[in-house]
């Protein structure tokens, strides 16, 4: 049994720029081994960063869903991408890539893919951008982690929770569903909110079957920071 990391990484320079995927792998979570990089910006659709998403095991593959980055005169375009590994060492991006090419209302902000299986189906969400500026979440499905369809905006910002939410995860964890995302953009809010990206968490119950929740609310007042430190 192998375990492996997989972290955002700008192997040319010190500075944040053009990232690609570094890749750890260890057998004991103690001693760990650097592998060469999963995944590099060297594609149209990505040739200015490949950037975070997840990874999941389908049939003995590694699988890595990923945003690839494209920085044109005047907008920058996100898209979403796959590559795949029988050894879990060398990865091949997927010859049609990208998977999604932009977000439903066409705003550049449209990252961090996580995908996961339930049942049959496929489920993604991605972070995003309204129309209005605020933070929010889409889900898409797939029958076969290649052709996604767009289910629905899975949950918005009431305005008080910054302009994207990056990053996200979604798990169940003694019977609840656990959202996590990290937030730009939010105002201070005496000691909490003083970090550049908050990150945090929201609790309610997410229906595979409807594709929503049935019941949550992300402001202020429901978002449980998960680090106060700078």
């Amino acid at each position: 049994r192998q375990y492996h990391i997989f972290y955002q990484y700008h192997s040319y320079n010190g500075a944040w720029g053009h990232m690609n995927w570094g890749h750890a792998v260890s057998k004991n979570l103690v001693d760990w081994i650097h592998y060469p990089s999963a995944l590099l910006p060297n594609d149209y659709y990505d040739r200015h960063g490949c950037f975070a998403g997840s990874t999941i095991v389908n049939r003995n593959f590694l699988m890595l869903f990923y945003t690839g980055r494209i920085l044109a005169e005047k907008e920058t375009y996100e898209t979403q991408n796959v590559a795949v590994s029988g050894d879990g060492v060398f990865f091949q991006k997927y010859l049609y890539n990208p998977i999604i090419r932009q977000s439903p209302n066409g705003l550049g902000e449209f990252r961090n893919p996580k995908v996961w299986r339930f049942g049959r189906r496929w489920y993604m969400i991605v972070g995003n951008t309204s129309t209005k500026r605020r933070g929010q979440l889409l889900l898409y499905t797939s029958e076969d982690l290649f052709n996604w369809n767009f289910n629905n905006t899975l949950v918005t910002s009431y305005g008080d929770m910054g302009y994207i939410w990056e990053n996200p995860d979604l798990f169940e964890l003694d019977g609840m569903h656990v959202l996590i995302i990290s937030v730009q953009g939010m105002e201070l809010d005496g000691w909490r909110f003083r970090n550049l990206c908050q990150t945090g968490y929201v609790i309610g119950h997410f229906n595979h079957y409807k594709g929503r929740f049935d019941d949550i609310e992300v402001s202020i007042a429901t978002f449980n920071q998960l680090d106060y430190g700078h």
